[in-house]
């Protein structure tokens, strides 16, 4: 008798154990998998070939399950965060958040938004915020579009470790102030458009962009120094994708909407009627936020940003289905440049700029490279924006005299005039070649909109850009076009 109750006391022991284990594996599972509201991190295996991050570390993805009347619609976003077009530039990146996806967090850290048009709020998102979101993590640092592969660094000169780097986008004697560093954690510009060279100093973004803030993942800055870099942004889009197909559903889509912000943006031009090849019985529409950067002169005269997309081509190779055909092979670089993909573009697009994008301007070398300075002339063009609109319309040249004059140089404001009335005469020259487009155009000093409140201001004509975005999506005809411009 004894013995038959220990034996089955034993039994019962076994049991509650093996309940208990198959209890926590079941609520790991439930925790995994991303709720109605939370998106979840997902990294591709590490035997995906041919699609790393700068690092080598496997890309990833936060993804939020679709809901009641979103179950089959798709929404995948490309977020911003800028370029790096030298191998010193990648190698510096490679150690950033924009360059690896070591230390991301399960659930979405701070930097990592999904407010807006990306938000599970009804009320913030009424025509998005029930379906499946899938958000890449950006880390190629090549817009989504290299194909180079494994880039060795044996070399140490190769990296500027014992010599000069090599020669950025922007002239060399241009320089960042020491302010910058600062106000580098939190300056939207840099979360917008990444550690760039063309930004601030090498010191500076090692300082402030490197893994070692508790907002960023984690440093692997006490690693040994890495022997490669990977440029496989192309690699990557086509990796996720397919995970997507394997292990998330979307083969069974009835809509899909590919976005992008800043760097995101210009990728989603390249990047668009691929998709909607690869989905052909779906409805696929595209979305550009902030991805309209200008081939034009800066106020030193230089073409800072041409000299971007030519560095940026030499470098990593880049595929751009759009218009790798409709450029002769010398001049790839133009497939940068949306003047030029968009009116190759069959698929329905939507396109969110202003014409003074603080970013664009940063870049593009409009601004000092003094933080403070720039600071002022950013804030005295958004008290004064208004009248701005007017003067750019009507091109009231003689209105510049007052213009910004507590804050901004000459050279500076003119730079920004001349930006903002080139971007308005080639959309008017897009717009006359392509007619399914969407077009939200308000005068704002800001750069990005979609994922932060932007996206819920009503800036044009009472009405915001997530009305119109949402009444744009729900047309029935797929040439449908929607402008609106202030």
């Amino acid at each position: 008798m004894a013995d038959r109750k220990s034996h089955l006391l034993k039994s019962l022991t076994i049991f509650a154990a093996l309940a208990l284990l198959l209890g926590l594996i079941i609520a790991v599972i439930v925790w995994k998998q991303p709720s109605d509201e939370n998106p979840a991190l997902f990294r591709l295996p590490n035997s995906t070939r041919g699609a790393k991050c700068l690092d080598g570390s496997p890309p990833g993805y936060y993804f939020r399950r679709g809901r009641d009347s979103g179950r089959l619609k798709w929404h995948i976003h490309l977020p911003g965060g800028g370029w790096c077009v030298t191998v010193a530039e990648c190698a510096k990146r490679a150690r950033t958040r924009y360059g690896s996806t070591k230390g991301y967090p399960e659930t979405p850290p701070k930097y990592v938004s999904f407010e807006g048009m990306l938000s599970p709020n009804k009320s913030l998102n009424p025509s998005f915020h029930n379906w499946n979101l899938a958000r890449l993590v950006y880390c190629d640092g090549g817009g989504y579009a290299g194909t180079r592969g494994r880039v060795n660094l044996s070399d140490g000169t190769l990296l500027g470790l014992n010599s000069a780097a090599p020669s950025s986008a922007v002239p060399s004697s241009v320089t960042s102030s020491k302010t910058a560093r600062l106000a580098a954690a939190t300056d939207p510009i840099l979360e917008a458009i990444g550690p760039m060279e063309s930004m601030e100093s090498m010191e500076t973004m090692e300082s402030t962009e490197s893994m070692e803030s508790t907002e960023s993942p984690e440093s692997t800055s006490n690693e040994s120094p890495a022997s490669a870099i990977y440029l496989d942004g192309w690699n990557i889009v086509q990796a996720v994708l397919k995970d997507l197909h394997k292990r998330r559903g979307i083969g069974s889509a009835t809509e899909i909407l590919l976005t992008g912000s800043s760097a995101g943006g210009q990728a989603v031009a390249n990047l668009c009627d691929w998709l909607a090849s690869s989905f052909p019985s779906v409805s696929v529409r595209c979305l550009i936020d902030a991805g309209f950067f200008l081939d034009t002169k800066d106020r030193f005269s230089r073409r800072t940003f041409r000299m971007l997309a030519q560095n940026l081509t030499s470098l990593h190779q880049p595929l751009n289905p759009t218009c790798t055909h409709a450029a002769n092979q010398s001049e790839q670089w133009k497939c940068f440049f949306l003047q030029h993909t968009l009116p190759n573009i069959s698929t329905p697009v939507f396109l969110f700029q202003t014409p003074f994008d603080y970013a664009a301007a940063w870049i593009g070398n409009l601004l000092p490279f003094n933080y403070a300075h720039s600071l002022r002339c950013l804030r005295e063009i958004l008290y004064t924006q208004k009248s701005i609109a007017a003067t750019v319309r009507n091109k009231v040249w003689g209105e510049l005299r007052w213009s910004f004059k507590s804050a901004c140089l000459k050279p500076e404001r003119d730079s920004l005039f001349w930006t903002a009335l080139n971007l308005y005469e080639q959309l008017k020259t897009v717009l006359r070649q392509k007619t399914s487009i969407g077009v939200y155009i308000p005068v704002l000093f800001v750069h990005t909109c979609i994922a932060n409140t932007c996206w819920n201001e009503p800036w044009i004509n009472h009405t915001s850009l997530a009305d119109v975005v949402g009444r744009w999506e729900n047309a029935e005809s797929q040439n449908a076009s929607t402008v609106l411009v202030e």
